[in-house]
């Protein structure tokens, strides 16, 4: 080896040292988020009917409430893009009771009131299959118009409460 060779080859060995004694160990802290409302679990989220509460006017011709209309809203996290997803309604209760001007309880038809739901009957015992018909966000929904028509009230009645209720489900 001459004498120039020597210093090189030292040179090389100490850079080559000095790679190893610069080494860096980098550590990542990584961190997710999981945003729950970006998930679809197919689910309906509410159910309502706006206005929820009716005051009735009683046609002295007919001896009967005159037709009354809401709407029925539906909500759900279902995605719009979704085309095959529908729902039944069901009607779980609808429940009127009349009575006189001393709050006695007079007898009361069982079917004093009809309902319609996007014009379509909507009874006890018969589901209504229904396609959703607006989106809210990006998901599915609907408003429905519901019209409730009534019979002839109780001879006497001076008061009549009542109350509807419905079951939505989805129907894949």
């Amino acid at each position: 080896m001459n004498y120039l060779t020597r210093p090189l080859l030292a040179l090389l060995s100490a850079g080559a040292m000095s790679l190893y004694a610069n080494a860096e160990t980098h550590t990542f802290q990584l961190t997710s988020e999981i945003d729950k409302k970006h998930f679809f679990s197919y689910q309906i989220t509410e159910v309502a009917f706006s206005p929820s509460s009716l005051s009735l006017k009683v046609d002295p011709k007919t001896d009967t409430f005159r037709d009354a209309t809401t709407q029925l809203l539906v909500e759900t996290d279902i995605p719009s893009s979704d085309q095959s997803t529908r729902f039944q309604l069901f009607m779980t209760g609808n429940t009127a009771q009349c009575f006189d001007i001393h709050k006695q309880t007079l007898i009361t038809p069982a079917d004093l009131v009809d309902v319609t739901v996007a014009e379509q009957p909507l009874t006890s015992s018969t589901p209504v299959l229904m396609h959703f018909n607006t989106t809210s966000n990006d998901l599915k929904s609907g408003e429905y118009d519901v019209i409730l028509s009534f019979g002839a009230l109780p001879t006497g009645s001076n008061l009549c409460q009542g109350q509807l209720s419905v079951l939505a489900e989805l129907s894949l």
